[in-house]
């Protein structure tokens, strides 16, 4: 069973999903994703926002530790 997802920013989202999923659906008018890779985007876009809403310190991280962050 798959869950859903919002296929648009919604109140409880980090700021910068807004202009990720506006981005994501210009990729679909474009024909380059389908609607499925949409909502995957978003899903783990969300996801890592949610466990790193401070992008400016993740980024400071030394680059394999955030590549390691990664792949977990």
């Amino acid at each position: 069973m798959t869950v859903a997802v919002a296929r648009s920013a919604t109140d409880h989202d980090h700021q910068l999903v807004d202009g990720y999923a506006r981005y994501c659906q210009e990729l679909i008018d474009a024909g380059m994703i389908s609607d499925r890779a949409r909502r995957d985007r978003l899903r783990l876009a969300r996801q890592f926002l949610d466990r790193h809403p401070d992008l400016q310190a993740w980024m400071s991280w030394p680059l394999p530790a955030r590549l390691s962050d990664l792949n977990r």
